[in-house]
């Protein structure tokens, strides 16, 4: 996957939905070795993610469009998002991912599809509080949407 800037959605519209695949809203728990609460997303990830999507597009120059006239559509299903924590004896690894699949149908009936793996990986000292967690996950996420958007072959299925 090559990531550009050069493809120019020159205000095409995208008609544009999100589903949540995932088998499980938990996420993973806080603490270490399972022993804390279980922790899900606070807010509703399919608008999150539908607004991330939608802004990444946008600075491309694609528009949302409600129709599907002349309109590309872009499919997006949730598949993972998981939170774990690995402590050794003196420190650990805190290990975020976030995975979606993409699947662009083009105005020309062009079919183009790829997953999106996201990762947030930081060593730890101690047990993350909630609010680090949340931006924790929250640059996994931003990672997979960026890729997304990125992605020439997307960009240019959806420039259709």
């Amino acid at each position: 996957m090559k990531s550009s800037a050069t493809i120019n959605g020159g205000g095409k519209g995208v008609q544009l939905s999100v589903r949540d695949e995932r088998p499980s809203k938990v996420i993973g728990q806080r603490g270490v070795g399972g022993a804390g609460a279980d922790m899900t997303v606070e807010g509703d990830l399919v608008n999150i993610v539908s607004g991330a999507v939608l802004s990444g597009l946008s600075q491309r120059n694609f528009s949302a469009s409600n129709t599907g006239d002349g309109a590309a559509q872009l499919r997006v299903e949730i598949r993972n998002l998981s939170s774990k924590n690995i402590m050794g004896f003196w420190s650990g690894t805190l290990r975020d991912e976030f995975s979606l699949k993409g699947a662009c149908k083009s105005s020309k009936g062009t079919d183009y599809e790829e997953m999106y793996n996201g990762v947030f990986e930081t060593s730890l000292q101690v047990v993350p509080t909630g609010e680090a967690n949340d931006k924790y996950v929250s640059q996994a996420v931003a990672d997979s949407v960026n890729k997304l958007v990125s992605d020439d072959k997307m960009l240019r299925c959806l420039a259709e």
